[in-house]
């Protein structure tokens, strides 16, 4: 029975696609903002790879800052540019210690896939609270 699992337990892992046991690492670029929980998701094929990006950012500033976008910059293990996307949070952040989701819905090729670099901008808003 042992020697069963084991073979069958081999065969998943074998079967398995390559990219959903990779683990793809991320960084994010800022001064104003925090980005925990981070990590990519393989999702599976619809025509190209589809990969979800995920985190919780934070904002760590002292303003308060408008339009908060995020944008991924996707490479290939030679740091060479394969893809860029744009996002924005789900909630909103402007304010000193507000903190949101986010979410980057990505399709690339799985096997140039290597690492990705999120930069975070925003505006400094005029008014004072």
């Amino acid at each position: 029975m042992k020697f069963i699992i084991v073979i069958g337990f081999l065969l998943i892992l074998l079967l398995i696609p390559h990219a959903i046991l990779a683990k793809l690492y991320g960084s994010y670029q800022s001064e104003n903002f925090k980005i925990t929980n981070m990590s990519a998701l393989y999702k599976g094929k619809y025509v190209q790879d589809i990969y979800e990006i995920l985190g919780i950012i934070e904002n760590i500033g002292n303003g308060t800052l408008n339009q908060i976008h995020l944008i991924a910059t996707l490479f290939d293990k030679d740091n060479n540019l394969i893809g860029i996307d744009e996002t924005v949070p789900v909630f909103d952040i402007s304010k000193n210690g507000s903190n949101s989701p986010f979410k980057f819905t990505i399709s690339t090729n799985k096997t140039l896939f290597d690492h990705f670099v999120i930069e975070i901008g925003g505006i400094e808003s005029k008014d004072k609270d």
